[in-house]
């Protein structure tokens, strides 16, 4: 009986392990999508699959009671300390088109510096968690 024990662990060890490594293999991808940084003052978690961006809300309790949302396209978030840009007025000597054509130019510049913050931080908190990216 002790011998018969001992092959049915053997077997259900086995098989366990089996579909465990099954199991983590079909997980992994889904998993792999997103990566999480921080600014020091909030975390982000970032789809690498869509684009998306989550920032973390704090409700003002314990940490697990804090949720994620999803930040609309083009929005960059205010720190506290920093002062909103006040808004410049448009002067009535240009014509409409060019007025429309530095709007156009100013977005750009707006989504290229965003786009260069967003590496920045991301390659510091890769650089100070110590994982190898292989770059």
């Amino acid at each position: 009986m002790k011998h018969f024990y001992g092959l049915y662990h053997k077997f259900f060890c086995k098989i366990f392990y089996g579909v465990f490594v099954v199991v983590l293999l079909a997980v992994s991808p889904a998993l792999a999508d997103w990566q999480m940084f921080s600014d020091g003052v909030d975390t982000y978690l970032f789809n690498t699959q869509n684009g998306d961006v989550y920032v973390r809300f704090r409700k003002g309790g314990k940490n697990y009671e804090d949720v994620f949302v999803k930040m609309p396209a083009g929005v960059r978030p205010q720190s506290k300390s920093t002062k909103q840009p006040s808004p410049q007025p448009k002067s009535p000597s240009t014509p409409p088109n060019q007025a429309q054509n530095q709007n156009n130019e100013i977005t750009q510049a707006q989504r290229l510096e965003a786009i260069k913050k967003s590496q920045e931080i991301m390659s510091k908190s890769l650089d100070s968690s110590g994982i190898d990216t292989g770059f």
